[in-house]
């Protein structure tokens, strides 16, 4: 009786002990989710965390990514649809709880607006946006704006931008999943179709109404309701989308 009574107290002692572990684990992986981060040194994106893996990209200085994971002195690094393992001292990882997390949605207001590597108007050029693009501000510096538009992403002087009013559910960088998504006018899917987008179209959540999104796509190359169901969340498209297309079946 006495072996018995020992053996169920060993069992609960393990199962504590392995559900500690457990919770040390999920809190320690916690902490270096969503944890955004900023290339310093321009950088090679690897495939594994080894000076000798394979190089997937190369970021340059100013570009900012979201780490998912660590290991040792490597991180895993997310920048739209490139991924991978980034040396750690090449990146500068913004504090908890400061202003990058107040994502607003906006939208181009002057024509030709370029986007820059840094907060300087003599900052290398990395896109120009045409007047109507949908961004999403994530940062502020003086008198710019860290904007992502698509796979576009940098600095843009914050006087060419309009913000976009709808609080907190507008400023969402999502995909189009499925082919021939239709935008319509409405939130309804009888309403008048405007365009219809391509899988893997980038767009910009700026307001939703029950199942359905209103969103603008990169590009500034339309804008409207679309099915929320046809758009995953929180990945940006390619800035391009292959363009629009004719009417398809998709509601």
């Amino acid at each position: 009786m006495k072996t018995q009574n020992w053996a169920i107290s060993f069992r609960e002692r393990f199962a504590l002990a392995l559900l500690s572990t457990t919770a040390a684990i999920v809190m320690s992986v916690s902490s270096a989710i969503a944890q955004t981060a900023e290339v310093n040194t321009q950088v090679n994106v690897r495939a594994n965390p080894s000076p000798t893996a394979a190089i997937r990209a190369t970021l340059p200085v100013g570009t900012r990514g979201t780490i998912i994971d660590r290991r040792g002195n490597w991180v895993y690094l997310v920048v739209g649809r490139v991924e991978g393992w980034v040396y750690a001292p090449y990146i500068t990882e913004a504090s908890s709880g400061g202003s990058s997390g107040d994502r607003q949605s906006a939208t181009i207001n002057a024509s030709d607006v370029n986007v820059r590597s840094n907060p300087n108007s003599n900052a290398a050029i990395r896109a120009t946006l045409p007047q109507g693009t949908g961004v999403t501000i994530i940062d502020r510096s003086g008198n710019w704006s860290y904007v992502v538009a698509g796979r576009v992403e940098g600095w843009v002087f914050s006087q060419y931008l309009t913000v976009n009013s709808g609080g907190s559910s507008g400023g969402q960088i999502a995909i189009t999943n499925v082919a021939d998504v239709n935008v319509r006018s409405q939130p309804d899917p009888y309403a008048a179709i405007r365009a219809t987008l391509p899988q893997g179209t980038g767009v910009t959540i700026t307001d939703r109404s029950g199942n359905w999104s209103y969103v603008v796509v990169a590009g500034g190359r339309g804008e409207g309701w679309v099915f929320s169901r046809y758009l995953t969340v929180g990945v940006g498209g390619d800035g391009t989308g292959g363009g629009l297309i004719t009417p398809g079946s998709v509601p």
